[in-house]
């Protein structure tokens, strides 16, 4: 039998926003104060973090808390009528949709671009998040790789290639775009002061294989932000949600009571 929203308790939803409808899955009625946000990454849907969900119920981490998921706008089944894709607006939005669901506390979760989102979503509205989890979304490489996309590539040469193939080369102009206006987000972005300052306990998850979010993302992050809790998963590359389900599960909730 497949794993639907319907399975997981969750029923789907299109919810208006700046950026237009936007689908999310969300409890038919709430449970509680406090919400589990997950957010999903580039060229993906909330349908990423199904088999963490799956893990997370099998071994009770965070029992009794409510979850919602988003696909973000232009991913998935959300529109995206605007021509940008600014972190400071889809995070504005996310928790208004979030508080008129009822929720006022969250723990956001996030992969990839939807990490990234996560410890800025944290870093501009720390009032309304309680912690902060994260797998593969520390781009510091490639934050800066957007400020000086010529000048970075030699120093980058894997994160440089990609860069500039989903910037020029790739085949779909709808994912040339979308990658362009996700990309801005870099742009006199710093990184180290907006998420080194955060006060909420974090949680991370990184692949020693990943070939986007390398060891050294990985590395820096714990740099500046020596109180998180880091977990290094082994032969793990970028989709690690998929590749160790179990592990990212108990990695990111696990120690949370």
């Amino acid at each position: 039998m497949s794993v639907t929203a319907a399975s997981m308790g969750l029923v789907s939803r299109a919810i208006p926003s700046v950026f237009g409808p936007l689908h999310v899955v969300a409890p038919a009625k709430r449970g509680s104060t406090e919400v589990v946000l997950f957010l999903h990454g580039f060229r993906s849907s909330w349908t990423v973090w199904k088999p963490v969900m799956l893990a997370m119920d099998k071994a009770g981490y965070l029992a009794g808390r409510d979850r919602i998921a988003v696909d973000l706008p232009g991913f998935g089944q959300s529109l995206n009528q605007l021509d940008h894709l600014d972190a400071a607006v889809i995070g504005a939005e996310l928790l208004r949709i979030v508080g008129e669901l009822g929720y006022e506390r969250i723990r956001l979760v996030g992969h990839s671009m939807g990490g990234f989102l996560t410890l800025d979503m944290a870093s501009r509205f720390p009032e309304r998040i309680v912690s902060v989890h994260v797998v593969a979304g520390s781009y510091f490489r490639l934050i800066r790789l957007s400020n000086q996309p010529l000048l970075g590539w030699p120093r980058n040469p894997l994160m440089g290639a990609f860069y500039w193939y989903e910037r020029l080369f790739d085949r779909n102009p709808t994912n040339r775009r979308v990658f362009r206006y996700a990309s801005r987000n870099g742009r006199g972005y710093d990184a180290r002061a907006r998420w080194g300052a955060l006060q909420q306990p974090v949680y991370a998850v990184f692949g020693d294989r990943d070939p986007l979010v390398s060891p050294r993302d990985a590395r820096e992050f714990s740099d500046i932000l020596p109180k998180a809790h880091v977990t290094s998963l082994a032969r793990a590359g970028h989709m690690v949600v998929a590749q160790y389900p179990q592990a990212v599960a108990k990695a990111l909730f696990g120690g949370i009571d």
